[in-house]
């Protein structure tokens, strides 16, 4: 066998890369390429790398090894303290939270005691107004009884004083009579204004409706008491655009009319005027006196027995105005006190057209 032989290599040295013979099989592409020699043997012969470069390239792999470390050293700082001032802060939040959570809870707790509270207080206010209102018909039973048993009295002198208003006194005895007869009158009109109190504090009314024409209640009424307004030297006129009629019940209306008339008869100065109009859509009447008019805190409660004191009833400010006003709102009707700077007093009533 003839040819050249390779040489022997000793066990454990790596043989030498023959790179002129493997150049083609390992660098196929380079083959084509302007530096297809810069792998190959001669290259590398003609450029050995000392021992000085192998150690700069060490220490320059060490400086880059040992910057990145430092970086990399860096990173994780930054990284600890991050997620270190993230932890703080999620722990403020969550202890915010907690607080406000408490506060929360506090505030619930709060307000639910207050619910039971204004619960109780509208039990207890309850109880007191069921407590008073039971008072109320009570006292009013009894009051009513009381002027029942005066009444059959009451209406014995009424009666004898008006037969002898027949005979012909003269002097101190018809003055005397005129005042007993007078007297008896207003206490049956008081008589009957606190029986009709019971029967509105207890719903006992029934209404008799009809058609009935209001312009010729009122104007009776006006006439019945012309007499009494000449007596107490004022006057007194009518007027009504027409007839006009309203379905109610008669002796009520007429009851109601009545106690706002007597009362403005009583607190004018000289003149009442009683008027009746009409829309499409209610009737009006109005009651106007001269007089000075309410004051302030009786004006606030003219119409409420409630709020009328013994002083109040006396004088005439308790039921026979809250009666009226009662009567007239059960034919779904109204009644309003108008006043203009003191110098008179103005009671309108409407009724709505059925």
């Amino acid at each position: 066998m003839t040819g050249k032989k390779e040489p022997l290599i000793p066990r454990g040295v790596k043989p030498p890369i023959n790179f002129d013979k493997r150049e083609s099989e390992a660098f196929p592409m380079m083959r084509r390429s302007t530096d297809s020699r810069v792998f190959s043997s001669k290259a590398i012969a003609e450029s050995p790398i000392t021992k000085t470069e192998v150690e700069r390239l060490r220490g320059d792999l060490q400086k880059k090894e040992s910057a990145l470390k430092v970086q990399f050293d860096q990173i994780r700082k930054e990284h600890n303290s991050y997620v270190a001032e993230m932890e703080i802060e999620t722990l403020a939040k969550d202890r915010k939270i907690a607080e406000l959570q408490n506060q929360i809870d506090e505030a619930v707790m709060a307000l639910a005691n207050k619910e039971q509270t204004i619960t109780f207080q509208k039990e207890l206010i309850k109880k007191k107004d069921q407590k008073i209102e039971k008072q109320i018909k009570e006292f009013t039973k009894t009051i009513a009884r009381a002027v029942h048993d005066l009444k059959s009295p009451l209406t014995g002198i009424k009666s004898s004083a008006d037969a002898l208003s027949e005979f012909s006194f003269s002097g101190d005895v018809k003055t005397l009579l005129g005042i007993i007869i007078s007297g008896s009158n207003d206490l049956a009109g008081m008589v009957e204004d606190i029986l009709l109190t019971n029967k509105l504090t207890h719903n006992a009314i029934i209404l008799d409706k009809k058609t009935f024409s209001l312009t010729a209640q009122v104007k009776e009424l006006v006439e019945q008491n012309k007499e009494y307004s000449k007596k107490i030297r004022k006057r007194i006129e009518f007027k009504s655009e027409g007839d006009i009629s309203i379905h109610a019940d008669e002796l009520k209306i007429k009851r109601a009319i009545g106690n706002l008339l007597s009362n403005a008869l009583k607190y004018g100065r000289t003149s009442v005027s009683v008027s009746i109009s009409e829309t499409p859509n209610e009737i009006a009447l109005d009651i106007v006196d001269d007089g000075k008019g309410f004051d302030e805190e009786i004006r606030n409660k003219v119409f409420s027995d409630t709020e009328m004191t013994t002083t109040d009833l006396i004088n005439g400010n308790g039921f026979g105005l809250t009666n009226a006003k009662r009567l007239i709102e059960l034919h779904g009707g109204k009644v309003n006190l108008a006043e203009e700077n003191q110098k008179s007093t103005k009671f309108m009533i409407r009724f709505a057209k059925v």
